[in-house]
């Protein structure tokens, strides 16, 4: 398990965009399936069969929150600031960083209890 504080970076070079991640997902095994959470993302949640499946199910959630934050919402960058990201300063137009500040004692005990995902966006 990788051991860091949430991030994302996007960078925009034309009409290409690419996002990736460091966030913490939490399973729960819910019957004969794994529920996984994605709180860093607005809360979202998605299933998978087994711990294979489970990898597969959140690349295909932060793909979907990625083409669905630019298609349908206001962009990546204003959807992350929406829901609690902070875009680093000095950053510029085509590049951001985005980082979670004031991460209370809550959110640090769960980032230790969770797995962390390094994630990749290219559209």
């Amino acid at each position: 398990m990788i051991n860091s504080e949430p991030i994302i970076e996007i960078n925009r070079e034309g009409k290409t965009l690419s996002v990736k991640a460091i966030i913490q997902t939490w399973n729960k095994f819910e019957g004969s399936h794994i529920c996984i959470h994605i709180p860093f993302l607005g809360g979202l949640i998605t299933h998978a069969e087994n711990e294979q499946d489970a990898e597969k199910a959140v690349e295909e959630a932060f793909q979907c929150f990625v083409i669905i934050s630019e298609k349908h919402g206001m962009g990546v960058e204003n959807e992350l600031s929406f829901i609690g990201w902070n875009k680093e300063a000095g950053e510029s137009k085509n590049h951001s960083i985005f980082t979670i500040d004031n991460l209370n004692s809550a959110m640090e005990s769960m980032m230790e209890t969770g797995d962390t995902r390094v994630l990749e966006v290219a559209l």
